[in-house]
């Protein structure tokens, strides 16, 4: 079992993300970002932690733009 069936294992039977990012951690050695990138490609949300991040930047800067005073 590698770590994407592992995590969508844990996903499936608890429903918890973030019980199945630990438990992908643990059996793995992942780092914190290696195994949120996972939970995005597991949930279809992102391909990467990167895009996931560059798209929220850019949604919050839409949301609240900047204002010259």
């Amino acid at each position: 079992m590698n770590a994407a069936q592992h995590f969508e294992q844990v996903l499936a039977s608890t429903g918890d993300p973030i019980s199945a990012i630990r438990a992908v951690r643990e059996s793995f050695g992942l780092s914190l970002p290696e195994a949120k990138e996972l939970w995005l490609q597991s949930t279809n949300a992102s391909d990467s932690l990167d895009g996931h991040q560059a798209k929220l930047a850019s949604q919050l800067e839409e949301a609240f733009p900047s204002r010259d005073v």
